[in-house]
């Protein structure tokens, strides 16, 4: 997934937690096809806070670290 999106590999510990939540969020044979959030805590599972991997997002800068005509965010 790395590669792909091109981020460095400081990242991989972030890619992990990804790939394990997701597979938490995979129906399982083992379990009838059942997920494994849903069986464990017993509430249906939600798929609305998945997003791609790599999207784009903005970063803050301070107004202390800018003057006037910089940018706000990076």
């Amino acid at each position: 997934m790395l590669p792909d999106v091109k981020l460095p590999k400081h990242f991989w510990g972030e890619a992990l937690y990804i790939v394990v939540h997701i597979n938490n969020l995979t129906p399982t044979v083992f379990l009838d096809n059942e997920v494994l959030n849903k069986t464990w805590f017993i509430r249906n599972v939600s798929y609305d806070h998945l997003c791609v991997f790599g999207c784009k997002s903005f970063v803050h800068i301070p107004r202390e670290k800018r003057s006037k005509l910089d940018a706000r965010t990076r």
